[in-house]
């Protein structure tokens, strides 16, 4: 039976903002140069773009490229200024990506080229005695607990490369199997080390903006750097992370000289094995962030231009802090639908990691590169899947993966599809650009009134303790514990960070405590709770609730904002299994993504929610202001 449309209710008054959302709220896709380009087609692609609905774009190298347009080159160069150009006199967006093609940090090679010294470098065992390569160091000579072998361990030059943008073979014809042919392998530079980041900076960014820096801040928003990572592609084995100069942070976390426990790192018998695995990953971090992140976020910082990107890893909620934009990815089918990939593992966190650094230090935006190497079997219904669940955790920047300049020949199937211009549904993309543009608006400039704050640190998110508040429909964030007293304040029994202000902080038991902060003025002021245990009881008892609905409901995702004097509740039904729930309190209306008008609840409250669907439930703000607290919209009797 057909729910009973409320007559008597007024419609909420829909903001022109999602009506028509700018530019800069739209898919911003990996835009793959991948072939022998030439200005008309470059041209006609971003033409298409926008009729598509695409107003954003990454210039990103690819492999593919001919060994004519390498990258920085004067024709490179020549090209990224035309397309710049013919995107500020279209009104769109573009950012550009940092190497040739990833890990970040090396610039295609050019960095180890400048300076051999520059090489990535890591640690190794050796046998004593063994002939070692130049500018080797023997750190500490031990004995093998196995055996009783005399070895070293050695920082040296390591064999590691990134990926490259130019074939073996000049035009190599597709493969059979779909496989990738041979490409080029340009060394990987020493993230840890100062100056070779310093030369990367100055062959990439500074050459770069030699050649647009008019355009930065305006048309030119963001550079995106990808991935980084201190060992790039390593092709040694048993290679550890890290150089001398780790050792001193090393020192200072473990009171104590690391060197003696550097054994460790291999061989699982040593004591404290696990402390010393953990503590000298932390120290490696701490090094990259100062050489590397730091670098390039002062760089930006000193030429009017937004950092971008993400780390290596899903969780790494210390290294976003220097991005102005903090980013993550979701690739390689890590995350899908009706699977439990969605809640569970590293992976999971990402989204609602990146969306909490920018709740918390007060930036605008955070960024997901989502869809990479999804494959051939990715579906309409997944791509649209995927988006929702960034955009409920918090995503407001999507950067599709990718647009491809060209599909001849193996380029079709590199880390495939092409989710745009090439895909099977082109013709009917505009919608989903449209869905997705105007979520992302509606995730900036809002203000988040989650209440509830789980901690992580440099080791990892905890996803259990996630898990269990997503299927509860409990706002939450992450919130890093590295820094929680640089971040936070305690006020009138109130966890305060920038504009968000929590009721409850959760400690989840998978967390690693090694080095906490103090937490005793939380535990006093009663906000703390310490797993194992219910931490929704504790919850309800502390009257944090969801959104007021008759019930929970483990397949639906929730978020609670405040934006241009409206109450919105974003609802998400995560699984495929339609949804029939009650709203149970007057005065909210539904909308949907591609709906101008809302419309109101009806009289019985009827919410059907199909597979795979979200929706908004919204109303004035109490106080018709966007920044006004609000309290009211709690459930009841759940």
């Amino acid at each position: 039976m057909a729910a009973e449309p409320n007559q008597t209710a007024e419609r909420t008054r829909i903001p022109s903002g999602w009506i028509e959302p700018p530019a800069e709220f739209s898919l911003c896709p990996f835009w793959f140069w991948n072939d022998d380009l030439h200005e008309d087609e470059l041209l006609r692609q971003i033409d298409d773009f926008q009729r598509h609905g695409v107003d954003a774009f990454v210039i990103h190298p690819r492999v593919g490229l001919p060994r004519s347009i390498a990258f920085l080159s004067d024709r490179w160069m020549a090209l990224v200024r035309r397309v710049v150009e013919a995107a500020r006199d279209r009104g769109m967006v573009v950012m550009l990506y940092d190497e040739a093609m990833y890990p970040s940090g090396s610039a295609g090679g050019l960095v180890v080229a400048r300076d051999e010294r520059f090489r990535c470098r890591g640690l190794a065992l050796h046998s004593k005695g063994d002939v070692l390569p130049p500018g080797s160091h023997v750190l500490l000579e031990f004995q093998s607990p196995d055996d009783g072998q005399a070895l070293w361990v050695v920082e040296r030059p390591v064999d590691s490369c990134i990926r490259g943008v130019h074939y073996k073979d000049p035009d190599p014809p597709r493969l059979p199997n779909g496989g990738n042919p041979t490409e080029d392998e340009p060394p990987a530079a020493d993230l840890l080390n100062p100056e070779a980041v310093d030369a990367f900076l100055d062959i990439v960014y500074g050459g770069y903006h030699s050649a647009l820096g008019e355009h930065f801040g305006s048309t030119v928003r963001a550079i995106f750097t990808d991935e980084p990572d201190w060992l790039g592609r390593c092709r040694e084995k048993d290679i550890q992370p890290g150089t001398r100069e780790v050792l001193p942070h090393a020192r200072r976390l473990a009171g104590e000289d690391p060197l003696p426990h550097l054994p460790a790192l291999w061989f699982n018998d040593h004591p404290q094995a696990r402390r010393w695995r953990t503590l000298w990953r932390r120290a490696c971090s701490m090094r990259m962030e100062e050489t590397y992140f730091a670098r390039l976020r002062r760089w930006c910082d000193e030429h009017g231009i937004e950092l971008t990107g993400h780390p290596a890893r899903p969780d790494d909620m210390a290294a976003l802090r220097f991005f102005h934009i903090p980013g993550q990815d979701v690739v390689w089918r890590r995350i899908l639908p009706d699977h439990p990939s969605a809640l569970e593992g590293s992976e999971s966190t990402q989204a609602m990691v990146a969306s909490s650094v920018m709740r918390h230090l007060g930036r605008r935006r955070n960024l997901n590169e989502y869809l990479g190497a999804y494959g051939r079997e990715l579906s309409w219904e997944e791509m649209e899947w995927l988006g929702r669940w960034l955009v409920v955790r918090g995503a407001n920047l999507l950067v599709p993966h990718a647009f491809y300049y060209s599909v001849r020949g193996p380029r079709a199937d590199e880390r495939p599809p092409d989710v745009g211009p090439n895909s099977p549904w082109w013709d009917r993309f505009a919608d989903h650009a449209l869905a997705m543009r105007r979520l992302c608006w509606l995730n900036t400039d809002s203000r988040d009134l989650a209440e509830v704050c789980v901690l992580a640190n440099r080791e990892g998110a905890p996803w259990r303790l996630a898990g269990e508040l997503y299927r509860a429909q409990i706002p939450f964030c992450y919130l890093d514990a590295d820094h929680l007293w640089q971040d936070a304040k305690l006020e009138d029994g109130v966890l305060t960070v920038g504009e968000m202000r929590f009721r409850a902080v959760l400690l989840d038991e998978d967390l690693p405590t090694d080095f906490l902060p103090d937490l005793g003025p939380l535990e006093a002021a009663g906000l703390l709770w310490r797993g194992p245990g219910d931490p929704i009881r504790f919850l309800r008892r502390r009257s944090v609730c969801g959104p007021p609905l008759d019930r929970t409901e483990p397949a639906l995702r929730v978020r609670h904002l405040l934006r241009d004097g409206i109450e919105w509740w974003m609802l998400f039904n995560e699984e495929r299994a339609d949804l029939c729930l009650r709203w149970t309190q007057p005065g909210w209306s539904f909308l949907r993504p591609l709906e101008n008008e809302a419309e109101p609840v009806p009289n019985d409250g009827a919410l059907r929610l199909r597979g795979h669907e979200l929706l908004m439930a919204l109303r004035p703000a109490p106080g018709g202001n966007g920044r006004s607290r609000v309290t009211a919209s709690r459930g009841s009797g759940r």
